[in-house]
């Protein structure tokens, strides 16, 4: 599950981008985390001994203050949210499939609209970058049984 704690947005930059095929580049710890939805191309980001491929479809999330290698293998285009984000953000970077992706291409899409209407602390922009984050966050959960308590001790008996 991505996003698991809750966290303060400072504020955003929110636009579309477009990515042309080049060489690894090193990106030293950059001051914002980030937060894209890739809509065409491939990129490969590598940190830490990890390796983080990035298709079309796919939503990934890099930390501030990481440091990391990107190589464009293929050029695209994607949307990006850098954020300015209090303590309780993930420390680590994440790439993620959702199972709906034309869902996050439309919240990603509508926040790029509206971005430039107001300043980078503006309600909508903000109140639609946390309900980004929060169907992350649903999206994301393992599919798993609740139980009942008492049917959960009954299980342990």
């Amino acid at each position: 599950m991505f996003f698991e704690n809750d966290f303060s947005i400072k504020e955003i930059y929110a636009g579309k981008h477009v990515f042309f095929a080049e060489p690894p580049v090193l990106v030293p710890g950059r001051v914002f985390c980030s937060l894209s939805f890739r809509l065409s191309g491939r990129v490969r980001m590598e940190g830490k001994q990890k390796i983080y491929d990035v298709t079309p479809d796919s939503i990934f999330y890099m930390p501030c203050g990481y440091d990391y290698t990107t190589t464009v293998m293929d050029s695209g285009k994607a949307y990006l949210v850098h954020f300015w984000a209090e303590e309780g953000y993930p420390m680590e970077p994440f790439v993620w499939k959702p199972e709906d992706p034309q869902e996050y291409a439309r919240l990603f899409s509508q926040l790029v609209e509206i971005y430039p209407l107001g300043c980078r602390q503006d309600f909508a922009t903000m109140g639609l970058f946390y309900k980004l984050l929060a169907q992350i966050r649903t999206d994301s959960q393992p599919i798993r049984e609740i139980l009942p308590k008492r049917m959960q001790q009954a299980r342990h008996t």
